[in-house]
Parts: C-alpha cells; structure tokens; sequence
C-alpha cells in the first residue's frame, strides 16, 4: 500500500494516481501542518495493524533570478516548502518509523553542495535539506530507522521551470525592489541572464524522469541502504564534482567566466 501526498488530491497527477488500486491519494499542502497532522491520522486509520516502512519527503519548488531581484517572500516561499515542509512530515512520521525500524528517505540535490546564479533559493534551500538529513540520521541511528538522502540529476518534470522563469515574473518581482536595484539592470542584462541559465540548463538536462524514480525505488527499498543515492554518471554529474574540487576562488572564476560567454554569445544570436 502506498499514500501518495498531493498538493491539490484533484490534480491531473492525483487522479492518475488514484487508477492504481494500492494507491491512496491524500490531500497534503507541506506547508499546512493542519493537512500535515490530518494525513497522519488517515493514515494510522488505514494502516490497521500493518506498519509504515518508509516517508519519502520529495515535495520542492524553485525560484529563478538573481538573489538581489527576488523578495523575500519568494524566497521564503522556496523554504517553506522545501526545508520546513520536509521537516513538518518527518517529525510528524518519525514515531511511526521508530516503530517499524523504517526508513526515511529525502530528496536534496547536487545544488545542496555548490550554488550558480539565478536559482540560488534553491540551492540554499538544498543545503539546508543536506544538512537537516545529516541530523536526522546522526539522530535516529540508535532507533533503528535508516536516514537515506537521494540527489537526484535535474530531469525534464516542471520544477525545471525554475530555469526558464518568463521575463514577466521576473519583472514583477524586481519592480517589487528599490529604485536602485531596478535602475542597475538593463534590460537587455536581464534577457540575457534567463537565456543564458536557459541555454546552460538544456546542455545538463535529462529527458528520462524514471532514472529518478529507480534510484529513489532502491533507497526506499534495499536492504543496507546507503546514505546518499544519486542518478546514473553523465555530464550533469561531472560538472558539480569539477565545481566542488576547486578552491572557491577558481570555482567562483570558472561559473562566471561561463555565465559572462553564454551572455556574449546569445547577444549574438536571435531570441527564441
């Protein structure tokens, strides 16, 4: 049996869920720890005497832009639901666990160890979750349950919007900044900056989502988990390890040397 949390329980994605019979659909807004404590108790209702035997935490969103151009409240947004809601479902499921020498499992990601521009709410949203995993599982080892964090490759689903935010949210958000935030960009900077992590993004991007799906199959179900799963060896994954080797210095050097090409190049070539 298997209670899949949706953000809206009459979504397209819930009602696909709800054609398999061991699927049950709830109602789970992350944020909401009322829907939170309400999904905890239909579960323990359903379950009867059978035990829970794993909470995957796989909820995420993003925020594309300059950290100077966002608000707050985007990027508070971005961990709301990516730190605390995570937090709100395994401290709410965590007992259940213990009694079943479970195991939970987290989504984070290869941008919860290094930080480009123009995503950087989620990637500081990925640290925190790459951290709080660690606790967890320095924790919880003494009561049985195994603490597994997957760090998956970006893969062609819609949180990869992120990368390719329309020019009109972004606007919405900078007119929302001081006047001297605003008059510091040009226009055509801004174009460039969204097509230029567009371009960056389609070059690491993988089409099959359910390389993802196998690997969070294994960290759910083997029986020595590891601690840290990740997607299969490719481009996407060489990049970050060649990042995160470097001093900081020459890390910062190389991202912006890349970023300021891209920039050039694309003020060369037609929009679109």
């Amino acid at each position: 049996m298997v209670f899949a949390g949706c953000l809206s329980s009459n979504s397209d994605g819930a009602e696909k869920l709800k054609l398999h019979s061991n699927v049950n659909v709830l109602q789970l807004d992350v944020t909401d720890q009322k829907q939170v404590d309400d999904a905890l108790d239909t579960i323990n209702k359903q379950l009867g005497n059978r035990v829970l035997w794993s909470v995957v935490a796989n909820a995420g969103i993003g925020a594309g832009g300059l950290l100077e151009w966002l608000t707050t409240e985007t990027v508070a947004k971005v961990f709301d639901v990516n730190v605390l809601g995570a937090l709100r479902v395994i401290k709410k499921f965590l007992p259940l666990l213990k009694k079943s020498r479970g195991r939970v499992v987290a989504l984070a990601s290869p941008l919860g160890h290094f930080t480009v521009p123009m995503v950087a709410p989620y990637c500081m949203t990925k640290h925190a979750v790459v951290s709080m995993m660690d606790a967890f599982r320095r924790e919880c080892n003494i009561r049985g349950v195994d603490v597994v964090t997957v760090e998956p490759s970006a893969y062609r689903t819609s949180i990869v919007q992120m990368y390719n935010v329309p020019k009109e949210q972004l606007m919405r958000e900078l007119r929302q900044q001081a006047p001297e935030v605003i008059a510091d960009y040009t226009e055509e900077e801004i174009d460039g900056a969204v097509r230029a992590m567009d371009k960056f993004t389609q070059l690491l991007i993988r089409e099959d989502p359910e390389e993802c799906v196998d690997v969070l199959e294994r960290a759910v179900t083997e029986t020595n988990p590891k601690t840290h799963y990740h997607s299969p060896w490719g481009l996407d994954r060489v990049y970050p390890l060649l990042i995160m080797s470097l001093p900081s210095e020459v890390a910062d050097f190389v991202i912006n040397l890349t970023r300021n090409l891209q920039m050039k190049l694309l003020s060369r070539s037609p929009k679109g």
